[in-house]
């Protein structure tokens, strides 16, 4: 699990109880629990994580937290799959087709959160875009 979303998720006891448990463990005082957390390898984090006072369902995603993650490689394995069998039986050139699903296959190891901006952003500058062209279009005075 992310550490900001750990950390958030904690109530004020917890925080509390988390910030003794890694003062003693470590030996010496944090100042923020998330900036430490986030410095440790994921070995230590999970080793950590397992030592925190926290209700176990708060130390793992699961379900809908886990799946959302996937939905990008699903998409990229559809448009695969379907891009290889149309370039199969149109008898299509195989190289323009690896380049497009190289750039899939990265845009799919994208996260949720990094797609979520994107689409806001494109929402934002297709909105100011058409805005625009619709104002100052030279058809439109015809």
């Amino acid at each position: 699990m992310p550490v900001e979303h750990f950390v958030s998720s904690l109530t004020p006891k917890e925080l509390k109880d988390s910030y003794t448990t890694i003062n003693e463990l470590t030996g010496s005082e944090i100042e923020f629990l998330d900036d430490y957390l986030a410095q440790l390898s994921p070995e230590q984090y999970k080793s950590t994580l397992s030592k925190l006072p926290v209700y176990e369902d708060k130390k793992m995603e699961k379900g809908w937290d886990v799946f959302k993650h996937k939905i990008p490689m699903i998409l990229f394995l559809m448009i695969y799959v379907f891009m290889v069998v149309r370039t199969f039986f149109k008898r299509t050139s195989i190289i323009p087709l690896a380049g497009m699903l190289c750039c899939f296959y990265m845009m799919a190891q994208l996260g949720l959160k990094n797609w979520m901006i994107f689409l806001i952003w494109i929402a934002i500058g297709l909105t100011i875009y058409f805005t625009y062209g619709y104002k100052h279009s030279k058809l439109r005075n015809i």
